[in-house]
């Protein structure tokens, strides 16, 4: 029997089988990257496959899903996953990090530039849009499952990432040189999630007066900073219309 939204958290139940919002809002994302890759490529001067971009996803949809629940089970959770280590599988369980989201991200992404030999930084930059909106919809998944934030809190964090979004290809139009998309990305990123940690509700104990999600803030802003001081030698790339 097909049931439609028999819960917060589900959209469509099929007998035992439950397809959940936040699973709509990743393959959402999913496809979005899907459709817009290559146009943000030609931006970046790429030449590259429809099949490449495909793998691309593939690629990055792991490094997500596994980067952002094992960051879950370590930066949150380690001694609940010591004791039961095969719910880090049970994604389907809920409890993802960004921060882990972007550590398998950037994995992927080395794996897969590894692959087809293309420019690392370029491919970076291209990302951030589709990201900054993945993001966004993870939040709304989040509002969606009235998790994470107090009432309408979380559209202050999707508003967030649709903005950083729309930064990111406004540079990209711009021809801004090599690195500095990904850069502002993270640097902007790090900075609302900073602050919109005082919306979030708050779970884990604090980190010398800084929340979980604060602390590990720290180092994607550095990074992002890094990135910027490498930008600044880099050339402006062709850009292919």
């Amino acid at each position: 029997m097909i049931e439609f939204f028999p819960s917060r958290t589900i959209a469509i139940s099929f007998g035992q089988f439950a397809i959940h919002w936040y699973g709509i809002m990743y393959a959402a994302a999913f496809w979005i990257a899907y459709a817009l890759l290559p146009y943000l490529g030609r931006l970046r001067g790429l030449n590259i496959s429809r099949d490449s971009y495909t793998w691309l996803i593939v690629y990055g949809a792991l490094g997500v899903l596994i980067g952002g629940r094992l960051g879950y089970a370590v930066f949150y959770e380690p001694g609940f996953f010591i004791s039961h280590s095969l719910y880090v599988f049970a994604i389907w369980l809920g409890g993802m990090s960004s921060h882990g989201g972007f550590i398998g991200v950037a994995v992927a992404i080395w794996l897969w530039v590894k692959k087809e030999k293309v420019d690392i930084f370029a491919i970076a930059d291209i990302i951030t849009v589709p990201v900054a909106i993945g993001l966004a919809l993870g939040r709304f998944g989040n509002f969606i499952n009235q998790e994470l934030y107090r009432g309408y809190d979380a559209f202050w964090d999707i508003g967030a990432m649709l903005v950083t979004a729309i930064i990111c290809y406004v540079m990209l139009r711009k021809g801004s040189k090599q690195g500095f998309v990904i850069a502002t990305f993270l640097v902007v990123y790090s900075v609302s999630r900073f602050f919109l940690e005082y919306l979030r509700v708050q779970e884990w104990p604090y980190t010398i007066g800084l929340t979980r999600g604060q602390f590990l803030t720290i180092p994607v802003f550095a990074i992002g900073v890094l990135l910027f001081l490498y930008a600044r030698s880099q050339p402006r790339p062709t850009t292919r219309r």
